[in-house]
């Protein structure tokens, strides 16, 4: 760790950059993430299948008939599909990891400027929001109500809250507010550099196909070592003549290795994925469209999936006694002071102007948890903007709940308004009711056809949301998914309720927790996402 803590203000001189680059404290670029052009040619060449034909290839050549040696175009085609489409994937995601490097907002000599994650060095100031991953490790300099999810390292998936002169870890996630950090490690030198890669690297594709053939070949040499003995044998001891036995004796065994059902699997699979190719899926390997084949359910989000996520504000609704505009200012007060740049916020921002009258204090982010997010502004009068069900819990007469239950069967997103006089805590008291925010999001043109084809795939689709369920399932209802009727709120879940039968049960999983997230993708056989 740094011993000095550089100035959030200036942040490091171009010549202390240009010392540490000297010295070597830069960040320098991870290892990549696919296997070499030769790892990739190996491995599609030393393979048993291939050294089973040129065994037999080569007693032929002893024979002088080149003739013969036809059967290797088999092996060679074989190869050269597979070697030829691993690295075409490879190069494609090669350059995708190249583009999903982003880069990161520096300080130095007192100004702001844009870094690709390899020019960073020890000590640099960084600026990161929501959303952003953190690039190296690192100590606070200065929080704005920031959070970071560190599961990727801990496995835990409750948000951290940071404070001045905590510990950063590289690969975790900033899930709320804004931080900026004093970089004390680089490149190797992280703490979870080696985690990160081995969370990243390619993982082995299997394939029941290609490992049943492989385990008839390796079965069949050990029958054809001693059974092409036996014949050679045979022959020499019938004839005596050595090309004639060799000849004979290849001949018979190559009949026994099942060349053309390797070939035209290979070659199936290649055109597959040449299909594939056309429709912009990159397949990484061959093996990927065998197990593509046997997926038989798909997770799926709604915003961004089902919906195309551009939202936007339909109605307010304020309660007795408020008026539309206390509402409405002070719902853009929150998220104006939050400054969040999501697809809610940026609708609230679009419908209502900045309240250039009202300054906040502090501010609360929001978080998955809470489901709502708040301001403290002078005067410490506060507000918050949320989910209505975890804000105002057993709090809403019967007219607001059925404007909630009507508006949620419509497929809207509501948002509940309070204001408090208290210092807004984890869970917020003395809260004043201000009305609700009626939000719309539009559907995604493709997803009627989409769900529709793979219902005649007999592919079951499930949606898991942190939204209200009643809504999510209006909408999946709008997009014709089959199922949608049977829809659970995760709020009322328990950790001892069986996972494995709510995921038989029900389609459409509302209010999810990250915690509900990772436990209801495990008694699933395949996880995905849609893509739009």
């Amino acid at each position: 760790m740094a011993q000095v803590k550089t100035s959030t203000e200036t942040g490091l001189t171009q010549e202390q950059v240009q010392t540490r680059f000297d010295n070597g404290q830069h960040n320098l670029p991870l290892k990549p993430l696919t296997r070499s052009v030769s790892q990739i040619i190996q491995q599609n060449t030393f393979t048993l299948f291939n050294f089973v034909n040129l065994a037999l290839g080569a007693l032929i050549v002893t024979t002088g008939s080149y003739k013969n040696l036809l059967f290797l175009g088999v092996a060679v085609i074989n190869t050269a599909i597979g070697t030829i489409q691993e690295i075409r994937s490879k190069r494609q995601i090669d350059q995708m990891s190249l583009l999903a490097a982003s880069q990161v907002t520096a300080i130095r000599d007192g100004k702001q400027v844009k870094l690709d994650q390899e020019d960073i060095v020890l000590d640099d100031v960084l600026i990161l929001k929501r959303g952003d991953q953190l690039p190296v490790d690192g100590v606070v300099l200065a929080t704005f109500g920031a959070e970071v999810d560190e599961s990727p390292l801990t496995g835990e998936s409750k948000p951290i809250t940071k404070q001045l002169d905590d510990e950063l870890y590289s690969g975790s996630f900033l899930v709320s507010g804004q931080i900026t950090m004093q970089v004390t490690a680089v490149g190797e030198d992280t703490f979870t550099s080696k985690l990160a890669l081995e969370a990243k690297s390619e993982k082995a594709t299997q394939s029941q196909l290609l490992d049943t053939i492989n385990r008839i070949i390796r079965v069949l040499t050990y029958v054809l070592i001693p059974l092409g003995i036996a014949l050679f044998s045979i022959s020499m001891w019938r004839r005596g003549v050595y090309n004639r036995a060799i000849l004979t004796t290849s001949a018979a065994m190559i009949g026994m290795i099942p060349e053309g059902l390797v070939l035209l699997t290979n070659v199936a699979l290649a055109v597959s994925a040449r299909n594939l190719a056309a429709k912009r899926v990159l397949v990484r390997a061959l093996p990927a469209i065998e197990a593509l084949a046997r997926v038989d359910t798909i997770c799926l989000d709604k915003t961004g999936t089902i919906t195309t996520g551009h939202l936007q504000v339909t109605q307010t609704q304020p309660a007795p006694g408020h008026t539309d505009s206390e509402l409405q200012q002070a719902a853009a007060a929150v998220i104006y002071a939050l400054n969040d740049d999501n697809e809610t916020a940026l609708a609230i921002k679009a419908a209502y102007p900045q309240p250039t009258h009202m300054q906040p204090t502090s501010t609360v982010p929001f978080s998955s948890a809470r489901k709502w997010s708040g301001a403290t502004f002078e005067q410490q009068t506060g507000y918050l903007v949320g989910a209505p069900e975890f804000t105002f819990k057993g709090q809403l007469d019967d007219a607001t709940l059925n404007a909630i239950n009507q508006a949620a069967t419509q497929g809207l997103r509501v948002l509940a308004v309070g204001k408090t006089s208290q210092p807004l805590t984890e869970h917020p008291e003395q809260l004043d009711f201000l009305g609700l925010i009626f939000i719309s999001d539009e559907l995604r043109q493709t997803a009627v056809d989409t769900f529709a084809f793979f219902e005649k795939q007999d592919v079951q689709l499930k949606v898991i949301s942190g939204d209200n369920p009643v809504t999510v399932a209006n909408i999946a209802k709008r997009a014709n998914l089959k199922g949608a009727d049977a829809y659970i709120d995760m709020s009322t879940v328990t950790d001892h309720d069986d996972f494995h039968d709510l995921v038989k049960t029900y389609n459409v999983f509302g209010r999810v927790t990250p915690e509900q997230n990772a436990r209801s993708s495990a008694p699933i056989r395949i996880w995905a996402t849609l893509s739009p």
